[in-house]
């Protein structure tokens, strides 16, 4: 059952009471939405069963979906999905599910990298691919969802025949399998057929217990007349001799019969994803230049100057104007003209320093509020133009990039680095500002207070960049390693959610 809003069950599967034994082909049909799909999940265990309800598989299970799930590496490897390679299985499978003419074309055969979710493939390649890996796995228990439906007529014949014709001497001789299917055709040749509609078991048994069924219900028996009646129209147009694509472009000699195993030499060939680039090294001169450029260019950068000046000026002027004022303790000072009195002449001589220390207060503050806002606004301009062309970029992209730059890439482009370009980058930013707006204060007031100080620092400063390369090599390398790494890790998790029901089920 599958439960909906307030608990109530949306779409309930009865009434059916099935086995299927090894080297057996049940073969389930029924109109669309009568809960073929419901009973596969069901026996994946995806879809919650009520209590009186029993489903038991014994061995592994292998699951082949109606929408077939293509995972972004070689033919191979989607083939194989964690398997040990056998060679002489291998072939056969690539030759039971139509797949030799495809890996001929191909530059790398079987080695040739499919992009994210096939979209180097078509429809046909894609089902047959995830056919042959349900195949390949030799399962206990093989469940095929609506598989013949994104095959060509003649292509979906032939794999048919391969597969399914003669179970018992074939690559799932030792395998329980579910079909479900809409091509009645194919009823004659199943070992037993499950009819479904709208939730229910209309019958279940061998084609000729079919032929004589007569069901009480007079829908159920409409269903099953039409159903006999479509069987009766494809026979008559002999689909059997229905050429698959391959055929019709190419005579059958055409297609050799040595093995077209790719030789892990030649894979290079197959490549279609592109490697993520990154830099080494420091950011270069060029990057700084273009931040300055999108906070606001020239004009960002002098407004900032002024206000990291006027800052850091009276942070300054707020020491001088303290050791002006203890200078005046026994006798009093003119300071720019202005005369202030003796700090011994009473509690009334210091309101005069006191307006004039909360003055230089209030303008610290100021400017301090001033140029902390204009850096983290010239961050959000930065941020937003980053952004935007990123965003333009990617939408004018040719399709071409979309098939070679795997999407992990780049939604960490549109997440993790867009919150370091939006947080962290603009903070750092700010803190490098004030950093040289305070070594820049501190070197005036010292040089001028002890002129000799300026060869000390020189040296020190150089002694401190040395440093700051050693570490500045190791740490920005290490930082783009951090977000090179995440873009896998993005892939892997769509991927695992795409295809977590065929997963799963393997």
């Amino acid at each position: 059952t599958d439960d909906g809003p307030g608990g109530a069950a949306a779409f309930t599967l009865s009434g059916v009471n099935l086995s299927v034994k090894r080297g057996e082909v049940l073969a389930v049909v029924g109109e669309v939405a009568s809960g073929k799909s419901s009973l596969i999940q069901g026996v994946l265990g995806d879809i919650k069963s009520s209590d009186d309800t029993i489903v038991a598989t014994r061995g592994s299970i292998a699951f082949a979906d109606q929408s077939p799930f293509i995972l972004s590496c070689t033919v191979r490897d989607n083939i194989l999905f964690g398997s040990a390679f056998d060679e002489e299985r291998y072939e056969r499978v690539l030759d039971a599910c139509c797949l030799r003419p495809d890996l001929q074309m191909w530059p790398a055969g079987d080695l040739t990298e499919i992009g994210e979710r096939g979209v180097t493939m078509s429809g046909g390649q894609k089902q047959r691919v995830s056919i042959a890996r349900a195949v390949y796995a030799a399962p206990d228990v093989a469940l095929f969802d609506d598989i013949l439906s994104a095959l060509d007529a003649g292509t979906s014949q032939r794999v048919f025949d391969n597969l399914f014709e003669d179970v018992d001497n074939g690559l799932l001789h030792g395998s329980g399998v579910v079909l479900v299917t809409h091509a009645v055709h194919v009823l004659q040749r199943v070992t037993k057929i499950l009819v479904l509609d709208s939730g229910a078991s209309i019958f279940y048994g061998t084609w000729d217990e079919l032929q004589m069924f007569e069901p009480q219900n007079p829908l159920h028996k409409e269903k099953l007349e039409s159903m006999r009646s479509s069987l009766q129209l494809s026979s008559n147009g002999d689909v059997d001799k229905i050429p698959t694509e391959q055929e019709a472009e190419a005579p059958a000699e055409a297609i050799p019969s040595e093995s077209i195993i790719t030789k892990t030499e030649n894979a290079y060939k197959g490549e279609i994803m592109t490697v993520e680039e990154r830099e080494h090294g420091v950011s270069s001169l060029g990057i700084w230049i273009l931040w300055f450029a999108y906070a606001g260019g020239f004009v960002f950068v002098i407004i900032q100057v002024i206000l990291m000046a006027c800052d850091r000026g009276s942070y300054v002027a707020i020491d001088w104007w303290l050791a002006t004022w203890t200078s005046a303790a026994e006798q009093s000072i003119t300071v720019f003209g202005r005369e202030f009195p003796s700090q011994t002449d009473g509690r009334f001589a210091q309101f005069q320093y006191l307006a004039v220390y909360a003055v230089l207060v209030v303008s610290m503050l100021v400017f301090l509020a001033a140029r902390s806002q204009w850096a983290v606004f010239g961050g959000i301009r930065a941020c937003e133009r980053v952004f935007s062309t990123m965003t333009r970029r990617v939408l004018h992209a040719p399709m071409s990039y979309f098939d070679t730059t795997p999407l992990g890439r780049i939604l960490n482009r549109f997440t993790f680095d867009t919150e370091q370009v939006d947080i962290t980058l603009s903070q750092f930013m700010s803190i490098f500002i004030i950093a040289c707006s305070w070594l820049v204060a501190g070197q005036v007031v010292m040089i001028a207070v002890v002129p000799f100080m300026a060869a000390v620092n020189v040296i020190v400063l150089f002694l401190y960049v040395l440093i700051l390369r050693h570490y500045r090599w190791s740490a920005a390398d290490l930082q783009r390693l951090d977000a090179v790494s995440r873009s896998p890790i993005q892939a892997s998790m769509n991927e695992g959610l795409d295809g977590s029901t065929t997963i799963r089920a393997f």
